[in-house]
């Protein structure tokens, strides 16, 4: 069974960069939303099976009501740490809140602006002290 590689972006261009890293990498199912609050009900029921979590700050492209990373990794400071989290913001503060929010949870994270030449090599490297 495939696990998850979760990712909250609004970006298009990101989500296909992503897409196009996990081809021929059947063993991961890409899990994507762009907004905050659908990705925390998705990870409500699903959170056990995801390996990796990715997740941006703003979400001003998915349009009113997205909120943002913030949300997500607030509700994810309450939970059980379970797997690496990614941070791909390019704001530097608000990446600093993210992380600062999984940190107190127990949360391993990891901060990047997103780049397709980055992301790739960061997520895979993650995904090998995951397994």
């Amino acid at each position: 069974m495939a696990q998850d590689l979760v990712l909250l972006e609004d970006t298009p261009g990101r989500v296909r960069a992503v897409e196009r890293w996990l081809e021929g990498r059947s063993e991961l199912n890409l899990v994507h939303r762009s907004k905050a609050k659908d990705l925390i009900a998705w990870l409500e029921e699903h959170l056990a099976n995801a390996v990796l979590i990715s997740l941006d700050y703003h979400l001003g492209g998915a349009g009113p009501g997205a909120g943002s990373g913030f949300d997500v990794a607030l509700w994810l400071a309450k939970q059980e740490p379970s797997c690496p989290v990614i941070i791909h913001t390019s704001d530097g503060t608000a990446g600093g809140y993210l992380a600062d929010a999984l940190d107190a949870g127990g949360w391993k994270t990891v901060s990047s602006a997103f780049s397709e030449e980055s992301w790739g090599p960061l997520a895979a490297k993650l995904l090998d002290l995951n397994s």
